[in-house]
């Protein structure tokens, strides 16, 4: 099989296991989320989005996603705060989450280091993919 036939099927095969999955971008900018929002619903998923950890607590308990993409820095409820009000809460503690941020990971896991993975920004979309494709599983 060529390098293009891999990747192809690489990429089928991530899109069949995007399909139905549904994924929550929480960010206070506005241009990630719908830069990343287009190429997820492009790649199969259902998306919502956040602007803040409160809305994503709302949006989470109204309807847990299989994975749920979270900004670190963010005004109102930061990624930290999100990310312990989502793992004291039976309903929502086993949600997978990646931990996004502009600051490196070595600077945000002694804060806050509950989270699945983590992707520093600007985000690669071929690593977000991956990632999301093996947490929403």
């Amino acid at each position: 099989m060529t390098g293009a036939r891999i990747a192809g099927a690489a990429a089928e095969e991530l899109t069949m296991g995007a399909r139905g999955r549904t994924v929550l971008l929480v960010d206070d900018d506005t241009t990630n989320l719908e830069t990343l929002g287009e190429v997820l619903r492009s790649e199969g998923y259902n998306v919502v989005c956040a602007r803040n950890g409160a809305e994503a607590l709302a949006c989470l308990r109204a309807a847990p996603p299989d994975v749920v993409l979270l900004d670190y820095v963010m005004p109102q409820m930061d990624g930290a705060s999100t990310i312990d009000a989502l793992r004291h809460d039976a309903q929502t503690r086993h949600v997978a989450i990646v931990m996004t941020s502009g600051l490196p990971e070595e600077l945000v896991r002694p804060r806050c280091s509950d989270y699945d993975a983590f992707l520093q920004k600007p985000i690669d979309i071929p690593s977000a993919l991956r990632t999301l494709s093996a947490l929403a599983r």
